[in-house]
């Protein structure tokens, strides 16, 4: 957290985290019963990341008083008409950066014929499977040829959450105004624009 002289305010804050758990639904929640595990005897096998982890967060805000207007910087001596239009405005900003969040590949194939539910068969996975950010299209997230469907009787090599999805990004921006009405009465004038960038 940082103040500045000239009426800045700014508040940054970043998180490096992990989240490791052996058991979640499809929907990448931990709740038990939902999925069952691929070997029910190797829950080993089911350690990895959880679907709900974000590995990376930077998050800042910042708030900015226009120097316009009665009590600030520059133009002090606005008559006050002029003033209650181009003073003291507010310019604040915020901003969210998440990287990716993992996710699974499954196959609908029983190759082991154990007769698990859909979400718990996985493929063998060939290679890392995952493709930069420049490459995704919606119609091709990652690399289906890194993973094949496992031989007739054994379970698939890929691991959960081995994927990644694209990180996040959100910029939002708002300019006020604070209007007096007497001592004791406060009208705030507020325009914001969410996610910009």
């Amino acid at each position: 957290e940082k103040r500045f002289s000239h009426s800045i305010n700014l508040l940054a804050s970043y998180a490096y985290s992990k989240a490791i758990d052996d058991h979640e639904d499809m929907y990448g929640r931990t709740a038990a019963g939902n999925q069952y595990p691929l070997d029910p005897r190797n829950l080993r096998l089911e350690r990895a990341l959880s679907g709900q982890h974000i590995g990376q967060r930077l998050t800042y805000n910042m708030i900015f008083e226009l120097p316009f207007g009665r009590g600030r910087a520059l133009a002090r001596q606005l008559p006050r008409v002029i003033d209650a239009l181009v003073g003291g405005w507010d310019l604040s900003a915020i901003a969210a950066f998440y990287s990716g969040s993992p996710f699974s590949v499954q196959t609908s194939v029983d190759a082991c014929g154990c007769g698990l539910l859909t979400g718990s068969k996985r493929p063998n996975r060939l290679r890392d499977g995952n493709l930069p950010d420049g490459q995704r299209t919606i119609q091709r997230w990652y690399d289906p040829t890194a993973f094949a469907v496992p031989p007739s009787g054994t379970l698939g090599t890929s691991g959960r959450n081995v994927l990644f999805t694209s990180g996040t990004r959100s910029v939002n921006l708002s300019l006020m105004k604070n209007f007096a009405f007497r001592e004791r009465w406060r009208l705030q004038f507020r325009a914001e624009a969410f996610n910009i960038a």
